[in-house]
């Protein structure tokens, strides 16, 4: 608080000053064209593209050679 201004003084410029007055964060506001949003925009994480296939379900924890093989080479 500035030197020599009361509690009441401080609280009345920080009431009047409409830099006090902002939301953060800032409301979004959508596009009016939804079309406009490029897909998976406004949607929950990992929603951005569609699946690219079915997720392995494994019942046991495969070696590193195995996971390696099966998945991280295929996209490097």
């Amino acid at each position: 608080m500035a030197a020599g201004r009361s509690v009441t003084e401080h609280a009345a410029i920080v009431e009047n000053d409409p830099a006090f007055h902002i939301k953060f964060p800032k409301s979004m506001s959508l596009p009016e064209k939804l079309s406009l949003i490029p897909p998976g925009h406004f949607k929950e994480f990992g929603m951005q593209n569609p699946p690219v296939g079915q997720i392995p379900e494994y019942f046991n924890a495969p070696t590193p050679k195995e996971l390696w093989d099966a998945h991280v080479k295929l996209y490097r």
